[in-house]
């Protein structure tokens, strides 16, 4: 019998394979260089495939690129952090393209695929092993820039070899297995240990074998993760379950659309969470949601979650079906994606969902017959296709990375920052740099107040989320209302703008301060105390909060009140004093002289 031949796009899934493991050599393609570089690759290959695609796409593809368009649009609606939304829906749209086309390549097609992500997972092994030899001690990433990403690329890898085994000879599988095995060890990542364990007992068949397997499994994660833990201890593990309840707090709030895509880091300022044992009590915000599950519902919704479930139902039964759960490497490598995105989020870590999505793609058998039919695809079509996913990739990836790149390479100036913000509108930094820089100016102007007036308010329109750039229009406002007269509305657009702030980021004493500051300016002291002891509210060890409700105490010719807070500014203020502080505590802890020997003075 004739041979079928090759589908059509195979080349373009190889090399599409080859940017995926290209980007995690230049350590995860998280920094702009590397990122520009991989992202114009992948606008050229992933058009490429695109437009030589064929058959049509099935119902849980078509349900994948739903959830970044659900993303999409509440990231429109919500403009939390549209930077970050456009770059993390790039991501996403990436991955799901990768799954895509790579599972419908031929066989040979697939092998080479896996042979890439082979070799450079060996890379990435031996970068650990070298770290672990250099530093000396385990939670090492290797040529990643974390211990948990190294693991997550390395353990369905390494599960995935025990199929290579009769293509490139057991010895050099069994060399691979060995050498990703300890790196994954010396990474002393614990989902990493746990998720390799449970691969090796559900490839095994049912019976003594499997028990065997379960008892040895077992005492492997409580030596290695005991080893771990006292050469490197971690406290973020205790307080998983504090994030989860933190980050359910959030998806509570807003339960269909979610914070969007990207923007966690901005909204957890409203449940950091707290530690009443440390001095700063609030110091500690969510950057992740510590779970794949939870970080897409917590980004997307209720509605990005079902979609994405009932996406992975579909793909279960046709798995099932066509036998990819049946053999053990099918039934290891799915064990461990699940186990590593159930104690990590991978939402945000794109190295991690490219790899996986080409893993599952390569393993799985062609999805091809049976398909759903959702009409065929005319050859125009395709390409039109393939040339506005080359767009959005270069608009996602590249764009951004020209931004940030020509930002680092530098010294800032004024022309910069606008060459800058033309190339990405929505990179707010370089028209922060230039606020900052005009309110440490002595003395204003009307063309310097015009300019700051206009360079925090293009911050806050870019990344309208983040409460430190609300902060910074806030006192660019006040500035104005205090050298160069009352601009129209001035004082109450200061007053909105650092309302804004606190309402972002309650749980920081310094917005709280500021506002009593501007109340205790327009003479209204009773607003200011109350302010006030919002701040101290939230950070009992606010050394300035302290001090400015002393004077406002003294203020309202309250002595003894205005003592009171004086002696505990003073007692706060020496926590300073034989530890070592993180900079948010020094932050709470800083005492501004001149104020101290003010009160000193009026309050003997």
């Amino acid at each position: 019998m004739q041979a079928l031949p090759e589908p059509a796009g195979d080349p373009a899934v190889v090399a599409a394979a080859a940017v995926v493991g290209l980007a995690a050599v230049l350590g995860g393609a998280f920094y702009p260089e590397p990122r520009f570089v991989i992202g114009c690759l992948f606008a050229l290959v992933l058009g490429w495939a695109a437009a030589r695609m064929r058959g049509r796409l099935r119902l849980e593809e078509l349900l994948m690129l739903a959830v970044i368009g659900w993303g999409a649009g509440a990231a429109v609606v919500l403009r939390v952090a549209p930077l970050s939304a456009k770059v993390a829906l790039t991501a996403w749209l990436v991955a799901v393209v990768l799954w895509v086309i790579t599972r419908r390549a031929g066989a040979a097609a697939r092998r080479m695929t896996l042979a890439v992500l082979t070799a450079t997972a060996a890379l990435l092994a031996l970068g650990v092993v070298f770290e672990f030899a250099v530093v000396g001690s385990p939670r090492v990433g290797g040529l990643l820039e974390n211990q948990n990403t190294a693991a997550a690329l390395l353990v369905p890898t390494m599960v995935a070899v025990v199929g290579l085994g009769r293509e490139y000879g057991r010895a050099i599988a069994a060399g691979l297995m060995v050498l990703m095995a300890a790196a994954v060890l010396l990474t002393g990542s614990r989902a990493g240990v746990v998720a390799a364990a449970i691969a090796l007992v559900v490839m095994l068949p049912a019976g003594r074998a499997r028990r065997w397997a379960c008892v040895a499994a077992a005492a492997i994660v409580v030596a290695a993760v005991g080893w771990r833990l006292a050469v490197r201890p971690d406290t973020l593990a205790w307080h998983r379950a504090e994030i989860w309840r933190a980050v359910l707090t959030l998806v509570g709030d807003r339960p269909l659309a979610g914070v969007s895509p990207g923007g966690l880091a901005d909204v957890s300022g409203v449940v950091r969470i707290a530690h009443p044992e440390l001095i700063g009590q609030h110091q500690k915000f969510i950057s992740y949601a510590e779970s794949t599950p939870l970080g897409v519902l917590v980004q997307t919704g209720a509605v990005g979650l079902a979609l994405v479930l009932a996406a992975a139902v579909l793909w279960f039964r046709a798995a099932r079906l066509r036998g990819l759960l049946a053999a053990p490497v099918g039934r290891g490598t799915v064990a461990c994606l699940v186990v590593l995105a159930a104690v990590h989020d991978q939402t945000g870590a794109d190295i991690v969902l490219w790899w996986w999505a080409v893993l599952v793609g390569a393993l799985e058998p062609a999805a091809v017959g049976a398909d759903v039919c959702f009409g065929s695809v005319s050859r125009w079509a395709r390409t039109l296709a393939g040339l506005g996913l080359a767009g959005l990739v270069l608009w996602g990836m590249a764009q951004p990375s020209v931004a940030h790149a020509l930002w680092r390479a530098g010294p800032p100036t004024p022309q910069l920052v606008r060459r800058v913000h033309s190339v990405e509108p929505w990179y707010a930094e370089p028209a922060r740099w230039r606020t900052m820089q005009l309110l440490s100016q002595t003395r204003w102007g009307w063309e310097t107040a015009a300019e700051a007036l206009h360079s925090s308010s293009v911050a806050v329109s870019a990344h309208p989320g983040r409460a430190q750039l609300w902060a910074d229009l806030g006192r660019v406002n006040l500035r104005l209302a205090e050298e160069v007269g009352r601009w129209p509305g001035s004082v109450e657009a200061a007053r909105a703008a650092l309302t804004r702030a606190s309402d972002l980021e309650p749980r920081l004493p310094w917005y709280w301060a500021e506002r009593a500051l501007l109340e205790r300016q327009l003479g209204r002291l009773a607003a200011a105390r109350e302010l006030t002891g919002e701040a101290l509210a939230v950070e009992p060890h606010f050394v300035r909060g302290w001090l400015l409700l002393a004077r406002v105490e003294l203020d309202l010719g309250r002595l003894d009140e205005a003592r009171a807070a004086l002696a505990k500014a003073r007692a706060a203020s020496e926590l300073r004093w034989g530890r070592l502080l993180t900079e948010y505590e020094r932050q709470i802890l800083f005492v501004p002289r001149p104020q101290l020997e003010s009160l000193e003075e009026a309050l003997p």
